[in-house]
């Protein structure tokens, strides 16, 4: 598990206003986040600067892997020197069980086990922050396999190396040793299995840029000598004339850990800056001294640090043993655990000595010919595998998003002149109150009806009196016959209920206000049989994609005070149609929908990425449109008599809230949206369908979506096939060219309804093709080393 917590720009004078804290699973998979602060802290700043200038004082006669030590006139004493180093790690915890940060190691208490591996890694921008004994903290003490590392703010994903041989390989670098003993550092290595290691000793800037570009690559980078930090930039003693910077060693360590470097150890002094400057050159780890440190602990530290990590513990775990093996030295050298830092990619999970041992190289021999025929079998069993991966649903949240993605960039269309929607503000709700009283509604709605809608939605439930009028309120609903009211089946509780209406009007006047759901995590509310389970409040994580239609009530597995079968779209739509004398309006011999000569055919059982839907229930896409699908006016603007007859004449009237008291807001394709808004774009699809010709959203058949996939599959191979010969650089162009042109063909036939395959063809095609293909070609007897083709 890997626990990130992002303290962005905060200090310790001026506190975190923003801490992000995110729990990732061993395959980088965000489990859950939480957000907190903490306050400023300044007599911790100024109990770190006073330790820092007791540090330097006490250690400065001593054997140092830093050239000198400038105290400028510190006041010293050791007594409090000690003290700073118990004070220190109190005021930390101290700070960390403030109120704002004190709920998140509550929440991750719950979330962490201590017996396995936990990551905890801090991202910063500020200096003191970084140095702060993090692994002190009493929550991290804690846990037993916990360890601390940190990050830089800026980085990327690190792409796995290739492996050229079956040893580790280690260079070694011993820097000027002017006071110290760093050849000491090389005795560890003799102790260690599997690996070969080439020691330089002072060497050149030249050498050591000529051995970093060695085609075998290095696995672990150390170097020894005097180091430190000036004017923020962090140097090392190469030898007697060269002070080096990580700058002017850039290209060869790119390449380096192109070729698959993956820790660089700098036992030097003051490293902070060093490994900020790897990590933004994408190396894995880099384990570096955060203060000025002692020859001999520089020493046993390394000891500890190698033999840990070859007898199969994480690197990470590795650091911790030796940091607390280091506490046996203290009584001599004060805070001597203190010292070592570990820097990691985020995006690198744990790492063992076993993962460093590279794998043996496969003779392959394969020919053109060979190539082509086992190409062909690909083809047909990558398409075939990506049906099946599709199939099984494990596409379903890539799909989605993919869908919301192409739905976002679609051109925008007008307006629907059909439809208005009154919208009832936060403004609104602090004039009237929430919820509005009845003589509130009722007022609206005699507004309303005086200049003939077709239909008025009310998309508010009122199952019983608010205030004064509710007897009036109920006579609208019975006395206005294209007035609908709202109920809910998604919910037991009798605030969703319907009006105290006869039983004709609640179930031919009425219309239900659920909104089918998908969940994130792939488990959508697919079965119409059990409504119950149908979310009727807003869902973070979840997006209204679908539209249900109608609903046969006898079928629900738990009882409901709702028994309309109709939704308050359909009622809506319906009434409107009607009023036009659009016919048919009826259900055809195919138990579809049928309006005018317009078929609502029911999403089938597999339905374009859904692929766990029951095939039964009167339920379709969503066709939004791109911006709000008609006229807004706000209750007061009513109220006030500012809203024209011409805006209400003949037009659907809906009336529901958007201020966010209401909390009646839900995640589409489009970003929140209140309730109301997705009742009229349910409503607007429908009618434009019918009225104007405007396409639903539909999807290939079984056959057609394999076929489609295959055709890709083939397609890719064949451009594989012909550059096989060519550097890797025109196989990656020609991948890159071939997503946009998909793209570009999803998204034009998004815009006219029909949803085409994009991920499977994206993740199985795209991805197989690339790794089995660029496999063949890596493997060929005539290739040279893809590296140097670069």
């Amino acid at each position: 598990m890997k626990v990130f917590i992002n303290l962005g720009r905060g200090t310790l004078e001026g506190g975190c206003d923003t801490v992000i804290v995110q729990l990732l699973d061993g395959k980088n998979n965000c489990l859950r986040q939480f957000i907190g602060s903490l306050p400023p802290a300044p007599e911790l700043a100024e109990l770190y600067y006073e330790w820092q200038g007791n540090y330097h004082c006490y250690f400065q006669n001593l054997a140092l892997r830093i050239d000198l030590l400038e105290p400028d006139g510190f006041r010293y004493s050791e007594t409090e020197f000690r003290w700073l180093c118990q004070k220190i790690p109190q005021k930390l915890n101290q700070w960390l069980d403030c109120q704002t940060f004190n709920m998140i190691e509550r929440l991750l208490r719950t979330e962490l086990s201590k017996k396995e591996l936990v990551q905890f890694i801090f991202v910063t921008e500020s200096e003191p922050l970084r140095q702060l004994p993090w692994h002190l903290w009493n929550f991290i003490s804690d846990y037993p396999s916990a360890a601390v590392s940190f990050s830089s703010p800026n980085w990327k994903e690190i792409p796995k190396p290739q492996k050229k041989g079956g040893k580790i390989r280690l260079l070694a670098i011993l820097g000027n040793s002017n006071g110290i003993d760093v050849r000491a550092d090389l005795d560890v290595l003799q102790n260690l299995r599997e690996i070969e290691f080439v020691i330089l000793e002072e060497p050149r800037l030249s050498e050591l840029n000529e051995h970093l570009w060695q085609a075998q690559g290095w696995d672990i980078l150390l170097f020894s000598g005097h180091g430190r930090c000036v004017q923020g930039e962090g140097r090392i003693h190469l030898n007697s004339q060269e002070w080096i910077a990580v700058a002017e060693l850039r290209h060869s360590l790119k390449k380096a850990i192109k070729r698959g470097l993956q820790i660089a150890i700098f036992n030097s002094c003051e490293g902070t800056d060093l490994a900020l400057k790897l990590a933004d050159l994408s190396i894995p780890y880099t384990i570096v001294m955060r203060e000025a440190v002692p020859d001999l602990i520089a020493q046993v530290f390394l000891k500890y640090l190698l033999l840990s990590f070859a007898e199969t513990k994480s690197l990470v775990l590795a650091v911790r043993e030796a940091r607390q093996k280091l506490t046996g030295w203290e009584g001599e050298f004060i805070c001597a655990s203190w010292l070592p830092l570990i820097f990691q990619n985020p995006t690198t999970n744990d790492l063992t000595w076993q993962d460093l041992q590279a794998e043996k190289a496969k003779n392959a021999g394969l020919i053109l010919k060979q190539l082509w025929q086992k190409s062909i079998a690909i083809s047909l069993t990558i398409a075939s595998l990506a049906i099946g991966v599709r199939t099984l649903g494990w596409l379903e949240p890539l799909e989605l998003w993919a869908y919301d993605l192409l739905m976002q960039q679609r051109p925008k269309e007008t307006i629907d002149p059909r439809i208005l929607v009154v919208e009832i503000t936060e403004s609104d709700t602090n004039r009237h109150h929430y919820p509005l009283e009845d003589r509130t509604l009722v007022q609206a709605i005699e507004l309303i009806k005086k200049h003939q809608p077709s239909a008025i939605g009310l998309d508010i439930h009122r199952p019983y009196a608010r205030g004064e009028g509710y007897q009036d309120l109920i006579q609208q609903f019975e006395h206005t016959a294209n007035l609908f009211p709202v109920c809910a089946y998604g919910s037991q509780s009798n605030s969703y209920a319907p009006p105290n209406l006869p039983p004709q009007k609640l179930r031919e006047q009425m219309g239900f206000s659920d909104l089918l759901i998908d969940n994130s995590g792939l488990k959508n509310t697919n079965n119409p049989t059990d409504l119950s389970k149908i979310v009727v409040e807003s869902a973070k994580s979840s997006k209204v994609r679908r539209q249900l239609l109608s609903y046969d009530p006898s079928l629900a597995k738990s009882s409901s005070y709702c028994s309309t079968s109709y939704s308050l779209s359909f009622q809506l739509a319906f009434e409107h149609l009607q009023s036009v004398g659009i016919e048919p309006l009826i259900v055809n011999e195919e138990q579809q929908w049928q309006f005018g000569e317009v078929v609502f055919r029911e999403m089938t059982g597999r339905f374009g990425g859904y692929q766990k839907l029951d095939g039964k229930s009167s339920q379709i896409l969503i066709n939004y449109r791109s911006q709000q699908p008609g006229q807004r006016v706000t209750l007061t603007e009513l109220l006030t008599e500012k809203v024209t007859a011409e805006q209400i004449n003949n037009r659907i009237v809906l009336i529901g809230y958007t201020a966010t008291v209401a909390r009646d807001y839900f995640d589409t394709p489009y970003g929140m949206m209140p309730g109301v808004w997705i009742h009229a774009h349910m409503t607007s699809q429908m009618l434009s369908a019918v009225q104007d010709g405007r396409s639903q959203i539909w999807v290939l058949p079984f056959w057609g979506d394999w076929l489609w996939i295959l055709a890709w599959s083939m397609t890719l191979v064949a451009a594989a096939i012909f550059l096989a010969q060519k550097p890797p650089f025109y196989f990656i162009l020609t991948l890159s060219m071939a997503l946009i042109i998909l793209h570009c063909f999803c998204l034009f036939f998004l815009i006219r309804g029909g949803w085409l395959p994009y991920i499977p063809v994206v993740a199985v095609c795209f991805l197989a093709t690339a790794v089995i293909l660029f496999n063949f070609h890596n493997s060929s007897n005539k290739t040279i080393d893809i590296d140097d083709k670069q």
